[in-house]
């Protein structure tokens, strides 16, 4: 994305995630990291990373994915102490509009988002009707999930070790991908900025791929 910033001449990146997610003492060419940095800075290009308050916002990514999987009634999967304008709270649960089999919902989560598969715990033939949703790595919402009455998790990806979890717990678990639960937000995001900034050019990046392949 930084190689595509910097070939159309950007000002601005909007990421989702943030490039560094730990301190780092030194800036050079040894590192993908690094390379990327330089290339950014050679051609004068801002990044922005909301990230997790991205995730969270009352128009954020999980909100997004509820609406586009058709679940009424959203709302916060981890209310926040205090809502404040970054969002109401983490993560998204709702009821859909009729009951569908886990297979058919995992049906659903491929047709409608840019994944290959979607891998799952459960029982197939479960009836699925209050759907949690977390995107990214976020198997740490199952408990959240259970508590609320929910009858899946979908997230992205998660360990081995949370996918025994659910099944203990009686919980269903689907992982979409990281990458597919979390590029429509950067999409709607797009299409919202081009509204709001009418004067600017605006895309969602045209080289940006998931790193998974099946």
């Amino acid at each position: 994305v930084a190689d595509e910033a910097a070939r159309e001449k950007c000002d601005l990146i909007v990421s989702h995630h943030p490039l560094m997610f730990q301190a780092i003492q030194r800036i050079t060419d040894d590192t993908p990291e690094g390379r990327t940095l330089l290339t950014l800075m050679r051609h004068d290009v801002a990044v922005y990373s909301p990230h997790t308050a991205f995730d969270s916002a009352e128009a954020g990514i999980n909100q997004g994915l509820a609406e586009k999987l058709g679940l009424r009634n959203i709302a916060p999967l981890r209310r926040s102490e205090a809502a404040d304008a970054t969002g109401l709270g983490s993560g998204r649960y709702g009821r859909l509009a009729a009951p569908l089999t886990l297979a058919e919902f995992c049906d659903r989560v491929t047709s409608l988002l840019p994944c290959g598969r979607a891998p799952f715990v459960g029982d197939p033939s479960r009836k699925i009707e209050t759907v949690a949703i977390a995107c990214g790595a976020a198997a740490e919402f199952l408990r959240d999930a259970v508590a609320l009455g929910c009858d899946v998790l979908l997230t992205g990806e998660a360990r081995f070790h949370a996918a025994l979890e659910a099944r203990a717990l009686g919980i269903a678990l689907v992982l979409a991908g990281h990458y597919a639960t979390e590029r429509p937000g950067v999409e709607d995001l797009a299409v919202v900025l081009a509204r709001q900034f009418p004067t600017l050019t605006v895309w969602a990046s045209r080289d940006e791929r998931d790193p998974l392949s099946w």
